[in-house]
């Protein structure tokens, strides 16, 4: 054993003495001997075995693994470990700790230029800005993975962006959009003949119906996602699937038989050690108790669940047990315990954008102030509430969901089902096989004919893709040559600008100088077109970029701007690698242009201060100002030219673009993150 060997031996024995000695001790035996990068794996897989059971323990091994791998300068290892703390953190709701680590995660990746990792990345970070209600910047990132994986024709991960498209129009109420994406998941699932996903699919689908209260469309899929979830026994879909199924029936009436449901699903979630299982089915449980009046075991089932959710750190339950905590005293009249819990369900709902809590503690509050005579207060709840829920349930949606629904039930989606009723027999033949003799043959033909259907729609679905392929990338270089086409045109005019009007007034100007004398109005005419001429070529193209980078060029052109008298601009730059951007340095500062533009124009500012700043593998541009706010889905919804611009060089350069303003309110901020380029950097 290495000195190193053994001082990590020493470390992991002592964190297993004071977490639980009996999780550790197998691990320490297991990577004793090992290399670096199996150290990491098998610590990492621990990481996972846990994230669903204990938060705690799940983030120690993760950082274990971090530790591990920047210790061994195994950048893959750090690329994964990042990006498992980023689940922990994202879980529990933290998001500005979740996007750090995944930031982190992404930044490795582009360094190893591994597009595989990068488009999970994109997928981790889609996720994460839906979890914020971030919905655009959501389907910027889901957007951009997916164009990653059409480009690699990796259909495995395209089912992820998919599905992430389909969660996000859902929560923009696009349910056309939505169910469009969701039929695309399963024909790429069942292609890849990969059960272990279509349960969620189903499911997915399911909860859009659920969300616009089609109880029994929702009820259907989430049966079709439990049946496939028991013949591959997967305890861990099939306990979401049970609960899902049982919260349905709940609407529908069906106490009885929604109980029961959530009863399994809690067996299971137990079985499994599920900790957020076990949360989230005692809160639904406490809510069906609730429906029933039935208040004292309401409120220990929603007990139960809130001390499990605060161990796991977990915000999302937190809130649904404090809501129905708060419904709970509200029943009893006991206004100030009510008051108390569904304000602080209220406040983590909107921390998390969590739509349905969020409505459901507008309305009781304002029940609540109402009581206490509040009336103003409860008015103000009311409205909320009113407001949000018709933002969120658009009922005229409803019908175009039902109609697309019904499109998507052709004879491939139908067999489908009819396939797992299929299999379910074909299981019962084991031990009746004597009885179910033809039956198994009838199996038997339709498999068959699944199996040709299905190569023969593969193939069609990958032709597809191909095509869809060759149009993007046609598509990304076209848009490369017209900008390379543009600014080659830019320097070129600059140049003749310069060098032969330039030379032509400093001709004139000497035939003025021998004529009228150096102070005669003519030759400051002269000096004036000069300045102008100067202007015209620094705007097509500024020599100190060209000479001296992009720093030196945004102060140029920021002093330049200064000196107009009606804006301060500040620019600050730390640890930038020029020689990382140099192939960026003209699309950046075009960008920084266009924004400066838009804020002399548009913002009524007087201070901007722009920030370049050189993180590990990327840069950060901030630019900050002090102006009127503005609708940013006025900005990247609509036709104007310069948004279009910024999207797609910083698309070309695999960077990304986030705005932060509102209207009413002063200050804007613009975000900007552009990868290093690998090949001009020094890896060791």
């Amino acid at each position: 054993m290495t000195i190193k060997q053994f001082i990590l031996a020493v470390w992991l024995l002592g964190l297993s003495i004071s977490a639980n000695s009996q999780n550790f001790r197998p691990l320490l035996e297991q990577i004793r001997d090992s290399s670096i990068s199996k150290q990491v794996k098998i610590v990492e897989d621990s990481a996972w075995k846990y994230l669903y059971r204990d938060y705690g323990m799940a983030m120690e091994y993760a950082r274990l693994a971090n530790s591990l791998a920047l210790d061994g300068k195994y950048l893959k290892g750090q690329g994964f470990s990042y990006n498992t703390i980023g689940v922990i953190y994202r879980k529990q709701g933290n998001y500005d700790s979740s996007k750090l680590f995944y930031s982190k995660a992404l930044s490795i990746w582009n360094q190893l230029s591994d597009t595989s990792q990068i488009s999970t990345a994109y997928l981790n970070l889609a996720n994460l800005e839906k979890a914020r209600g971030n919905n655009d910047s959501a389907l910027y990132f889901a957007q951009s993975g997916l164009a990653l994986d059409i480009g690699r024709n990796d259909s495995v991960r395209m089912s992820g962006k998919y599905t992430a498209l389909g969660n996000i129009y859902r929560a923009l109420g696009q349910y056309e959009k939505a169910m469009e994406n969701y039929m695309i998941v399963v024909a790429i699932d069942e292609a890849l003949e990969d059960s272990s996903y279509l349960g969620i699919d189903y499911s997915n689908i399911g909860d859009m119906f659920f969300s616009i209260g089609e109880f029994e469309e929702a009820k259907r899929y989430y049966e079709v996602s439990i049946a496939i979830d028991s013949l591959i026994d997967n305890k861990q879909g099939l306990a979401i699937g049970l609960g899902n199924l049982a919260g349905s029936l709940k609407e529908l009436g069906q106490y009885e038989k929604s109980k029961d449901q959530y009863l399994r699903s809690l067996q299971i979630a137990k079985e499994i050690g599920d900790e957020i299982g076990i949360s989230e089915s005692s809160i639904n449980i406490g809510a069906l108790y609730l429906a029933k009046n039935l208040l004292d075991s309401s409120r220990y089932y929603y007990q139960l669940g809130m001390s499990i959710a605060e161990k796991l750190d977990d915000e999302w339950h937190q809130a649904s047990a404090l809501n129905g905590l708060g419904k709970v005293y509200l029943i009893q009249k006991k206004y100030k315990s009510a008051i108390k819990n569904l304000k602080e369900a209220n406040q983590k709902a909107a921390s998390l954008s969590f739509a349905v809590v969020l409505i459901d503690s507008y309305k009781s509050l304002a029940t609540a102030n109402r009581a206490i005579e509040k009336n103003s207060l409860a008015y103000d709840y009311l409205v909320k509430h009113i407001i949000l829920s018709d933002s969120v349930n658009k009922v005229e949606t409803k019908e175009k969901v039902t109609d697309l629904e019904s499109k998507y039930q052709n004879e491939k989606h139908l067999h489908r089902i009819n396939l797992l009723n299929h299999e379910t027999r074909l299981q019962a033949a084991i031990i009746e096989r004597n009885k179910l003799f033809f039956l198994a043959i009838g199996i038997g033909s339709v498999l068959l004919f699944s199996v040709g259907f299905m190569f023969y729609k593969r193939k069609i679905y990958h032709q597809r893709i191909a095509l869809e392929s060759q149009r993007h990338v046609a598509k990304t270089e076209q848009i490369n040559a017209v900008i390379q086409s543009q600014e080659a045109e830019r320097a070129r005019f600059a140049m003749d600008l310069h060098d032969d009007f330039g030379q032509l007034i400093s001709a004139l100007r000497l035939k003025v100088n021998q004529n009228f004398g150096k102070d005669s109005e003519a030759n400051q005419i002269l000096d004036k077109m000069y300045d102008s001429l100067k202007n015209i070529a620094f705007n097509l193209m500024p020599q100190t970029l060209v000479e001296h980078g992009l720093i030196e060029a945004v102060d140029e052109l920021s002093n330049q701007l200064n000196q107009l008298g009606i804006i301060n601009i500040k620019v600050q730059a730390f640890e930038v690698d020029e020689a990382a951007i140099a192939s960026h340095k003209v699309a950046l500062y075009r960008i920084l242009q266009e924004i400066l533009s838009n804020i002399l124009k548009y913002a009524s500012a007087s201070h901007v201060n722009i920030s370049l700043t050189g993180l590990e593998g990327e840069l950060n541009i901030l630019v900050e100002d002090n102006g009127v706010g503005f609708d940013t889905e006025v900005l990247t919804l609509g036709n104007g030219n310069g948004w279009r611009n910024i999207v797609s060089r910083l698309d070309l350069m695999n960077g990304s673009v986030d705005i932060d303003s509102q209207v009413g309110q002063a200050n804007s901020t613009v975000s900007i993150i552009v990868p290093y380029l690998v090949e001009n950097k020094k890896v060791a």
